[in-house]
Order: C-alpha cells, then structure tokens, then sequence
C-alpha cells in the first residue's frame, strides 16, 4: 500500500496500536493489498475497510487519499454517502428505465473536479471515443440499458412498472425524454482537456450524468 514508511502525512488514529484487537495492521494491508499476484493471481482493483466506530477506518482512507494524490492518481471521493440513498436531490425517470438525479450528479461532478483539476487541465480529450455516450450515461454500443426480462423470481418482465404508471405520467415522461433527445457533445462540441467536459457538466446539471460518464470512460 506504501512503500516509504517515512512521509510526513502518515496517519494512526490515538489508541490505534495500543488496541489493534482483530484489525489489519499496515503490514497485513500491504501483505494481501493491490499488488499484482496478491488477489487471486492478478491485480485486486478494490477494497472494503470494516469494524466498529474509532477503529480507523475514516484515517485509513485519509492516508490513502493523500497517498493517491501525491503520486498522482485520480480521486473519486464521496463526501457523504448518505446523499445517494436519502431521497434529498431530484430524481427522474426516463422512458428508457434509467433514473437521473441531476443535482446530485452535478454536486459529485463538482467535488471531482477540485479534488483532480490539476490532472484534467492537462489531459487531453480522446476524440474517438467522445460523443458516444447519451445524456443518461449509456454508452450507444451497449444497447438498450434495461432490456425487457422475464424474472423467474418475481414472477414478472423488468418493465412491468410501466402498467402502473397513469397516462399524464407516461405522457411527462416521453416528454421529458424528448426534451433530453441531446447530449454534452452536442454543447460541448470541441472540447481540448478533460476540465471542459467537466464544466460544462458543471454548468448545466442535466449534462452532469453525461459528462461524468464520459469522463470515466
């Protein structure tokens, strides 16, 4: 996980070796962490940090996260989960199934620009590859998003919502997805660096989802 025990931003939380009862310590993290050949023969792209409140969790991710910056990694932080599951922001559903929630996108589009603007005012922006991705985030080479299925389970197809949805509703909705027949290419139309993709998803918080997956992709 790091290899100079030394850097001056190397992080313990008050008790934490002094109580260490069933967590990792930095070694253990760095005997079975991201190196390659240490999760099942390749190269283990993720992690879950678990344990009771004051353990260290909150510290480890700091530590981790002044390490990404430093050897220049981009960062994608969620400064509060909690937003992503509370109901707070808007949320619409197009008639394609997806949900969009624009003001969220937009607040996370936002932090993830002033935690990498640095890196994104200098990459440049791969031509080939923009413009293939709707407003909704789907990408036109993946087809259909929520293709009708039949669940076994449940008895029912995947877009049976649909039956339960009032004919104002259903009207709004196809509305409203004609109105959103655009993408960020379509505004954004010769973008040079990352960044101005990132602001004008910024700027226009129903570009958000559309420039956050652009940028990822």
């Amino acid at each position: 996980m790091q290899k100079h025990d030394c850097i001056n931003y190397k992080m313990y939380l008050r008790g934490y070796h002094k109580n260490c009862y069933h967590h990792w310590r930095p070694d253990d993290i760095r005997r079975v962490g991201l190196g390659k050949g240490s999760f099942k023969g390749s190269i283990n792209t993720g992690g879950l940090l678990w344990g009771e409140k004051g353990c260290g969790k909150s510290g480890v991710l700091a530590y981790l996260n002044h390490w990404a910056h430093d050897n220049e990694w981009i960062n994608i932080s969620v400064p509060s989960c909690r937003e992503f599951v509370d109901a707070s922001h808007d949320t619409e559903r197009l008639n394609n199934g997806l949900y969009l929630q624009h003001s969220l996108a937009q607040r996370m589009l936002y932090d993830f620009k002033i935690m990498n603007e640095a890196i994104f005012n200098d990459m440049d922006v791969d031509m080939s590859r923009y413009g293939g991705i709707d407003i909704s985030g789907n990408k036109d080479v993946d087809g259909e998003p929520c293709p009708r299925v039949y669940d076994e389970l449940r008895q029912c197809w995947s877009d049976d919502w649909k039956q339960f949805v009032y004919e104002p509703e259903w009207k709004f909705i196809e509305q409203r997805t004609k109105d959103l027949d655009y993408r960020i290419s379509d505004k954004c139309r010769d973008p040079t660096k990352m960044i101005d993709i990132i602001n004008a998803g910024i700027e226009d918080p129903l570009m958000a989802t559309n420039a956050i997956a652009e940028v990822f992709d």
